[in-house]
């Protein structure tokens, strides 16, 4: 799968260059780097600028995320190719989200989709 998004990258040439083509590449690359459990707590907003800003459900996942930003920059960069996405901004935004996550999310206290980002010793 990475090497598909790479491989589309390079097929857009100078269509790249668009901000609303490259941001949707991203917002999938998102969902591919981020995992099933991951992308349905935080959504891609918006992308500008090589900024990926991420709407979460509350505090405890923005800081908890921010914590890992590196790792997940990581991840992208797996999937997309390196420099594409430089920085991320988590920002808690509940309209980003169900009315039921609002409650479920009040009900988390460290989710498990965030340990699959933990590091691991790397081979």
């Amino acid at each position: 799968m990475e090497e598909l998004f790479g491989a589309f990258l390079n097929l857009l040439g100078p269509l790249r260059d668009d901000e609303r083509i490259l941001s949707a590449v991203v917002f999938a690359a998102w969902r591919k780097a981020a995992g099933k459990q991951l992308s349905e707590r935080a959504k891609p907003l918006q992308f500008r600028h090589k900024r990926l800003t991420i709407a979460v459900e509350n505090e405890s996942w923005r800081s908890n995320l921010e914590e890992l930003s590196s790792d997940i920059l990581y991840r992208l960069s797996t999937v997309l190719g390196h420099g594409i996405v430089t920085f991320l901004e988590f920002r808690v935004d509940m309209s980003a989200f169900g009315a039921e996550s609002e409650a479920i999310s009040d009900l988390i206290d460290k989710p498990d989709a965030i340990r699959e980002l933990r590091p691991r010793a790397r081979a």
